[in-house]
């Protein structure tokens, strides 16, 4: 999944996160952060119930998660800093991505690089989620429910609406670019994704926009309350050969 030079790399780039955010850990403020109030009516995630694929996206609308096949134009990998907004307060994780074709990873850490778990999602072996001995699974968000706002910021809308059930749907709006900014554009070619919103039982249950990349940069789940507004971390490329300076 993730290599000793992978997680060297996002280390380094965790600790001029550290600057950013003024050195923070994502475990003391989620001590105070109620995810059970944001997720009701699961029980405490333990690393068990974790592994579990069904979710809740909203009262009474309770389903399996999505297939983890993913059939986009081109694998995913990219590290995210992902600040959670709920209620006024505000948390922050430095989450690992990694999408192929037979699913979802993760690795998520503290913005001063202390490693929190690593999970996946794949075809054949479903969900596995290992938190680190040092942490107590209460203070992350259920590990489920990171899958699917994974799946819904990135996957096709295609590959979202065969696995759910009737009633539940993704919508994506585009916008065409004008005739002087369009480059090599085929005519059947939808125009530019700036939003997607989460359909279920005709109430919207998501809105996730996204940026002049096709990168997913902000997401609300309007009936828990919460919000992610997601930062692109630009990682060293590791086998770049350092020229020191005279």
């Amino acid at each position: 999944m993730f290599g000793k030079k992978s997680s060297s790399v996002i280390f380094s780039c965790a600790l001029a996160c550290v600057v950013m955010l003024g050195g923070c850990s994502i475990l003391d403020s989620f001590k105070d952060f109620s995810w059970s109030k944001i997720f009701p009516p699961d029980p405490p995630p333990t690393p068990e119930n974790m592994k579990t694929e069904n979710t809740n996206l909203a009262d009474n609308i309770i389903f399996e998660l999505p297939k983890p096949d993913y059939h986009g134009k081109k694998d995913i990998r990219t590290t995210v800093l992902i600040t959670a907004d709920y209620q006024g307060q505000h948390k922050d994780l430095l989450l690992n991505v990694e999408i192929k074709e037979n699913g979802v990873s993760l690795e998520g850490m503290t913005p001063n690089g202390k490693k929190l778990f690593t999970g996946s999602y794949l075809r054949k072996e479903g969900l596995k989620f290992t938190p680190e001995d040092t942490v107590n699974p209460k203070d992350l968000p259920p590990f489920n429910r990171m899958i699917l706002d994974v799946m819904l910021c990135f996957y096709p809308a295609d590959d979202l609406n065969k696995s759910f059930a009737d009633g539940t749907m993704v919508r994506d709006t585009y916008i065409k670019p004008k005739k002087d900014e369009q480059t090599n554009k085929k005519d059947d070619d939808p125009g530019l994704l700036t939003q997607r919103h989460v359909i279920g039982n005709s109430i919207v249950l998501y809105l996730i926009t996204y940026n002049k990349s096709e990168q997913p940069d902000f997401l609300i789940h309007y009936t828990r309350g919460y919000s992610l507004t997601i930062k692109y971390v630009k990682l060293p490329d590791p086998n770049a050969v350092e020229i020191p300076t005279l």
